[in-house]
Protein backbone atom coordinates (compact mmCIF):
# COMPACT_ATOMS: atom_id res chain seq x y z
CA UNK A 1 0.00 0.00 0.00
CA UNK A 2 2.58 2.59 -0.96
CA UNK A 3 -0.09 5.05 -2.07
CA UNK A 4 -1.82 5.20 1.31
CA UNK A 5 1.53 5.46 3.07
CA UNK A 6 2.35 8.59 1.07
CA UNK A 7 -1.01 10.14 1.90
CA UNK A 8 -0.36 9.52 5.60
CA UNK A 9 3.03 11.18 5.20
CA UNK A 10 1.55 14.28 3.66
CA UNK A 11 -0.80 14.54 6.63
CA UNK A 12 2.16 14.31 9.01
CA UNK A 13 3.88 17.23 7.30
CA UNK A 14 0.72 19.34 7.72
CA UNK A 15 1.48 19.19 11.45
CA UNK A 16 4.34 21.61 10.87
CA UNK A 17 2.32 24.13 8.84
CA UNK A 18 0.80 25.85 11.91
CA UNK A 19 4.28 26.72 13.15
CA UNK A 20 5.07 28.84 10.10
CA UNK A 21 2.23 31.19 10.92
CA UNK A 22 3.29 31.70 14.53
CA UNK A 23 6.81 32.83 13.63
CA UNK A 24 6.12 34.59 10.35
CA UNK A 25 8.06 37.82 10.20
CA UNK A 26 10.25 36.89 13.16
CA UNK A 27 13.84 35.76 13.05
CA UNK A 28 14.06 32.36 14.68
CA UNK A 29 17.09 31.69 16.84
CA UNK A 30 19.50 29.35 15.10
CA UNK A 31 19.11 26.61 17.71
CA UNK A 32 15.32 26.51 17.36
CA UNK A 33 15.65 26.48 13.59
CA UNK A 34 17.99 23.49 13.76
CA UNK A 35 15.59 21.68 16.09
CA UNK A 36 12.69 22.25 13.68
CA UNK A 37 14.83 20.84 10.86
CA UNK A 38 15.71 17.76 12.92
CA UNK A 39 12.04 17.23 13.72
CA UNK A 40 11.05 17.50 10.07
CA UNK A 41 13.79 15.08 9.03
CA UNK A 42 12.66 12.52 11.62
CA UNK A 43 9.10 12.85 10.35
CA UNK A 44 10.23 12.45 6.74
CA UNK A 45 12.16 9.32 7.62
CA UNK A 46 9.21 7.97 9.62
CA UNK A 47 7.07 8.19 6.48
CA UNK A 48 9.62 6.06 4.67
CA UNK A 49 10.25 3.62 7.55
CA UNK A 50 9.96 -0.02 6.63
CA UNK A 51 8.69 -1.18 10.02
CA UNK A 52 6.08 0.15 12.41
CA UNK A 53 8.60 0.00 15.25
CA UNK A 54 11.10 2.21 13.42
CA UNK A 55 8.31 4.59 12.36
CA UNK A 56 7.13 4.94 15.96
CA UNK A 57 10.67 5.57 17.22
CA UNK A 58 11.24 8.24 14.60
CA UNK A 59 7.93 9.92 15.39
CA UNK A 60 8.82 9.93 19.09
CA UNK A 61 12.14 11.53 18.23
CA UNK A 62 10.38 14.09 16.01
CA UNK A 63 8.08 14.93 18.93
CA UNK A 64 11.06 15.47 21.23
CA UNK A 65 12.76 17.77 18.69
CA UNK A 66 9.49 19.67 18.28
CA UNK A 67 9.26 20.18 22.04
CA UNK A 68 12.90 21.31 22.13
CA UNK A 69 12.26 23.81 19.33
CA UNK A 70 9.19 25.23 21.06
CA UNK A 71 11.06 25.55 24.36
CA UNK A 72 13.97 27.27 22.65
CA UNK A 73 11.63 29.71 20.90
CA UNK A 74 9.87 30.49 24.19
CA UNK A 75 13.17 30.94 26.01
CA UNK A 76 14.52 33.17 23.26
CA UNK A 77 11.40 35.33 23.41
CA UNK A 78 11.79 35.75 27.17
CA UNK A 79 15.51 36.53 27.16
CA UNK A 80 16.37 40.16 27.80
CA UNK A 81 18.12 41.89 24.97
CA UNK A 82 21.87 42.19 25.48
CA UNK A 83 21.70 45.99 25.61
CA UNK A 84 19.14 45.98 28.42
CA UNK A 85 21.34 43.82 30.68
CA UNK A 86 24.55 45.82 30.37
CA UNK A 87 25.15 48.39 33.08
CA UNK A 88 24.91 51.94 31.83
CA UNK A 89 28.16 53.80 31.70
CA UNK A 90 28.35 57.00 33.61
CA UNK A 91 29.18 60.08 31.59
CA UNK A 92 31.31 61.37 34.49
CA UNK A 93 34.92 60.28 34.58
CA UNK A 94 35.93 58.76 37.91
Amino acid sequence: MPGSRQTGGEDMFKFFDWRKETVEGLVMPSEAKKYWQYSQECTRQAVEAETAELRDQLLDLARMWTEAALCEEMNAANRPSPTSTWPQRSSKAA
